[in-house]
């Protein structure tokens, strides 16, 4: 099994400008993943390659709504939008049930 090369948070961010005005989301989360004590990630991929971009902590992601927020992408914006929202939404229950800070 060979390891995945994860290209970073700014290629997630850049990926996920590339939907603005599009149709459909360029980004999907593939996994999910944590334990107690133990910080809960989630990896996304670029749909249109199939290629994995990053694993991402939850105050990354966080910062990445935050991003699209300040650009008013919102639900109609951007269709990654709603795949990060879900994500965060996901990953905050994630959190919440291993008792880790949301």
């Amino acid at each position: 099994m060979t390891a995945m090369q994860f290209k970073g948070v700014p290629k997630l961010t850049e990926v996920y400008e590339k939907a603005r005005g599009k149709n459909k989301p360029s980004l999907r989360m593939i996994d999910m993943g944590g334990s107690p004590g133990i910080p809960v990630e989630a990896i996304f991929e670029d749909t249109r390659t199939g290629e994995p971009l990053t694993a991402v902590w939850y105050s990354e992601l966080r910062a990445l709504m935050n991003h699209a927020e300040n650009q008013n992408d919102f639900e109609g914006g951007n269709p990654n939008y709603k795949v990060v929202d879900e994500a965060l939404r996901q990953m905050t229950k994630m959190r919440q049930a291993l008792g880790q800070p949301t």
